[in-house]
């Protein structure tokens, strides 16, 4: 199978393209992560966390903030993640 460069990374469809309500996977990772008793159950924390391993493991800023899509050249980045 071959996945749609445009495709959802959330989708009820294998192909992608059809999205899910963006709450909808909120509300079923927020329902996740209390039952498994995580610490934050805001599903945007996965996006700090994986900025903050990724600093701390010496990744190249630049890169990191590519991930991120930070458009600053690594600024933005940089000032929220580096402290």
């Amino acid at each position: 199978m071959t996945f749609a460069p445009d495709g959802f990374v959330f989708s009820p469809a294998p192909d992608g393209r059809t999205p899910y309500a963006p709450r909808a996977i909120s509300q079923r990772y927020r329902r996740l992560a209390v039952r498994l008793k995580l610490r934050s159950t805001r599903l945007h924390s996965l996006r700090h966390y994986s900025a903050t391993e990724l600093v701390a493991a010496g990744v190249d800023i630049r890169t990191v903030a590519g991930r991120l899509g930070h458009g600053s050249g690594g600024a933005t980045t940089l000032r929220v993640y580096a402290a």
